[in-house]
């Protein structure tokens, strides 16, 4: 989120168990750090310990994707459309691309739900053995925060979850 005039996201590594920020800062540099100076207030970022996320039913993005010479690897919208519709395509079979095109433009759109009121809700329909599931965990795995939850979680703490977290259910 914002802090001050800096935007900063939130980013935990499981295999390390390091937690880091990625951040903009007022310049317009891009980068990651394991803490932040802002404004004379250091910020650091917790390492989490709700079971949730070291069970991995909450996924938080785990660093910058950087080139082999170290630099932050800034591809555009539709670099990214088409590397993500290229990834659904290469795990999962799609009668027409049009669709595997419209999940990477849904995936990127769960990196920036916070700037629209409404979203619209993606559902696969198929039969059983169809591959919904193991499409909707692929696709679960690129989308912002995601968060696993069964029908056997409870109201109570599907919106709890959903609150703390804000990420993609």
């Amino acid at each position: 989120g914002r802090f001050g005039d800096w935007l900063l996201e939130y980013w935990y590594d499981p295999d390390t168990g390091k937690a880091h920020f990625a951040y903009r800062d007022p310049e317009g540099k891009v980068d990651e750090a394991p803490d932040l100076l802002i404004d004379g207030l250091r910020i650091k970022p917790t390492i989490p310990d709700d079971k949730m996320i070291l069970r991995g039913a909450i996924n938080f993005p785990s660093g910058l994707a950087r080139r082999a010479d170290g630099s932050i690897d800034r591809r555009s919208t539709s670099q990214l459309t088409s590397d993500i519709a290229f990834v659904l395509k290469k795990n999962y079979f799609f009668r027409d691309n049009k669709w595997a095109v419209l999940s990477a433009y849904w995936i990127l759109g769960t990196w920036l739900y916070d700037n629209f009121k409404t979203l619209v809700y993606l559902r696969f329909v198929g039969d059983a053995g169809a591959g919904k599931s193991a499409l909707l965990n692929l696709i679960g795995l690129m989308s912002y925060r995601s968060i696993k939850m069964s029908g056997a979680d409870s109201e109570a703490t599907f919106f709890r979850t959903v609150d703390s977290f804000r990420g993609t259910i």
